[in-house]
């Protein structure tokens, strides 16, 4: 295995291994994926986020956002109850990227929906097409919000307390705003610091830990069998295949 295989690190990497080190392995390094069905919620979402970029850069989105009821929907919910924004310098799909000084193997990077810089103040905004808010506290922890408000304090000039986050929820045209301060980006840094290290050292060894027999996160995993985390094999049960007994 490569460097390279893990060199970008994103929200979705981070959120992967503190779920699971060794799904990070089976995903990640090994780039094993089970084939993906037709998933219309996530190609809407898409669809959703694609609209709301044309839009962005002053593009005429109404015949295109008319080709669908649950887009038109979403478009016209943002545009009776938008998130509070600030004035500034305005960004879609935004890429930034951050190598700390302490690294020469990771690139930490993260794509904003909606990128404002103001005077003073700086926001990142987030569309989600879930079919109902998540949890603030949740997404308070959630890799992306720590990750996303991290990347932009490393690579401006703007204090932590400057920064916020925003997620618009487009089924019920709901904001969550996030704040930022001093003591999450030193938190994240710590955490991060620490997360890298142990992807380092579980790379060295070839060691990924699994989660525990039982564990909750198992049971939808795609790699349950592989990881005999199956409820079949976990209760000693001869499986479909007779070479595999536990």
């Amino acid at each position: 295995m490569t460097n390279a295989a893990i060199a970008q690190i994103s929200q979705s990497t981070l959120n992967l291994w503190q779920t699971c080190p060794r799904k990070f392995q089976h995903q990640v390094l090994d780039k094993l994926h089970l084939p993906s069905g037709s998933n219309t919620k996530m190609e809407l979402g898409s669809r959703f986020h694609l609209l709301m970029q044309q839009r962005e850069l002053g593009l005429d989105i109404t015949n295109l956002a008319a080709s669908d009821m649950q887009l038109q929907s979403w478009i016209r919910a943002f545009e009776h109850n938008p998130p509070i924004m600030i004035k500034g310098d305005r960004y879609p799909e935004h890429l930034r990227s951050y190598k700390p000084p302490s690294q020469d193997t990771y690139i930490l990077t993260a794509i904003y929906d909606l990128l404002i810089l103001g005077t003073n103040q700086a926001q990142i905004l987030d569309w989600k097409t879930h079919n109902q808010p998540i949890a603030p506290d949740l997404l308070q922890t959630n890799w992306q919000t720590r990750l996303y408000l991290y990347i932009l304090a490393a690579t401006t000039n703007y204090l932590p307390e400057q920064l916020s986050m925003s997620y618009w929820f487009a089924n019920t045209a709901t904001t969550v705003a996030i704040a930022y301060n001093l003591q999450d980006h030193q938190q994240t840094h710590q955490e991060l610091a620490q997360i890298l290290r142990e992807m380092t050292e579980a790379k060295r060894t070839n060691y990924f830990p699994q989660l525990p027999k039982g564990s909750a996160n198992c049971i939808k995993c795609e790699f349950k069998h592989r990881c005999e985390r199956s409820p079949a094999l976990n209760l000693g049960v001869i499986s479909a295949f007779p070479e595999i007994v536990v």
